[in-house]
């Protein structure tokens, strides 16, 4: 399987990052919901083919989006040689 660098919680600190650093850009409404997303972590580890699979808000879509196909850091899956892989993950927004 693809690995990310930092392994699970190098995935929850580059995804916290990403909300806290939008937050500071974005309007003072917060939305709340999640959104499910497929995508391929390709030979070279990056990633592509980004899909949303469920969704509960356009504007959730569109930042859960262009957060996973900017994450960086993932060394491809391996059978003898890369191969790519297709994941999944939920993200879930909630305000305070």
């Amino acid at each position: 399987m693809p690995v990310y660098e930092g392994g699970y919680q190098g995935i929850l600190d580059y995804f916290n990052h990403a909300l806290n650093s939008e937050a500071d850009r974005e309007s003072p409404k917060p939305l709340s919901g999640d959104v499910v997303l497929g995508f391929v972590v390709d030979k070279e580890g990056q990633v592509d083919c980004v899909k949303i699979l469920e969704s509960s808000n356009e504007e959730l879509d569109r930042k859960a989006y262009d957060m996973v196909k900017s994450m960086p850091g993932w060394s491809p899956a391996r059978n003898g040689y890369p191969v790519p892989v297709f994941l999944g993950i939920q993200l879930i927004f909630f305000s305070e």
